[in-house]
Parts: C-alpha cells; sequence; structure tokens
C-alpha cells in the first residue's frame, strides 16, 4: 500500500472535544477519517467491522487502519491518547520512550496536540461520563 499524501495525528487526552474535532474533520470528507484505531479496547471492534481475520498479524491490522483512515485525495488521519501509546509500543517492540512508535509508524505525519485549559472541567466532565458510562 502507498504512503498517504498526508498524514496527521491528533494527540490529545479524554474530554478535550477530539471526538467533536475528529467529527468535523470526517464530515468534510477530504479531511482522512480519523479514528482512534489503536486503542486497545476498541481495535477488535475496528476488525469486526472491517471484517478482518481472527488471526491477522499487527502489520495486516496497520495497512487496513490506514486504507480505512484515508480519504479518496489521500489524507490519512487518526487520533491516539496518550494511555494508548505505551500499548502500542509494547505491540510494535520499540525500545525506549514508547512515544517514539509514532514517527516510527508514521514518519511524515504532522501531530495536533489538543488540550483543554480548563482542567477542572476536563476533569468534572470525565467523572461524569464515567459514574453515568455516557462517553
Amino acid at each position: 500500500m502507498d504512503a498517504p499524501a498526508v498524514a496527521y495525528i491528533i494527540a490529545s487526552t479524554m474530554r478535550t472535544g477530539s471526538y467533536l474535532l475528529c467529527e468535523g474533520l470526517e464530515a468534510t470528507g477530504r479531511a482522512g477519517h480519523p479514528r482512534e484505531v489503536f486503542c486497545p479496547e476498541r481495535r477488535a471492534n475496528y476488525a469486526g467491522l472491517w471484517q478482518l481475520p481472527r488471526d491477522i498479524g499487527f502489520d495486516g491490522y496497520l495497512r487496513e487502519a490506514i486504507r480505512k483512515g484515508t480519504t479518496e485525495n489521500g489524507v490519512f488521519g487518526m487520533k491516539i491518547h496518550g494511555h494508548h501509546v505505551e500499548p502500542l509500543a509494547r505491540e510494535c517492540g520499540v525500545a525506549g520512550e514508547p512515544w517514539r512508535v509514532l514517527p516510527q509508524l508514521f514518519p511524515s505525519a504532522k501531530y495536533i496536540h489538543l488540550r483543554r485549559r480548563n482542567r477542572r472541567a476536563q476533569a468534572i466532565s470525565w467523572y461524569r461520563a464515567a459514574v453515568t458510562n455516557e462517553w
């Protein structure tokens, strides 16, 4: 598979508005399909949605994640939360600092670091979502 013409990674923490940003980017039809494809809890869901074989290895999953995350104009987008980086690095066998996995997998990607200035509001939002299970 050819590398996407443009790649970006939305790096964020939970309750920063990243979901809203990703939905808006996807709605353009030209800015990739940024999803949390490397979230350990969601990976099986994506594999099922994409009808991948149960025994697919990481390389096959990565190829499909890039394909599904790229719009027709060659723009690839994805989102990753900080706590997803270490499991991804372990799976890829990256030694040293876990963050090194992203430039290794996506060498030309640009990063969008999304954070919420009001940390108290973010914490309250996270707590409410955890208690109600409404994310």
